[in-house]
């Protein structure tokens, strides 16, 4: 099971493109969807190394919703 540390939210149509960074990162993660149908992509804690690819991916990328 996952330990949440944190999350990021992504809009559907981002999400696919995010799932596939994430893997090819090998970065450990969960996705579910919330009563606002906007995906969330959870995460456990993270080496700062990985954390910097996910502020690159969701925020420097602007993927991150509105």
């Amino acid at each position: 099971m996952l330990e949440i540390s944190f999350i990021f939210e992504s809009s559907w149509r981002n999400a696919t493109t995010i799932k596939r960074q994430l893997e090819s990162l090998s970065i450990p993660f969960r996705i579910q969807a919330n009563q606002r149908g906007v995906i969330v992509f959870l995460f456990p804690e993270l080496i700062h190394r990985e954390y910097n690819h996910l502020r690159r991916i969701f925020i420097d990328d602007s993927l991150m919703s509105n």
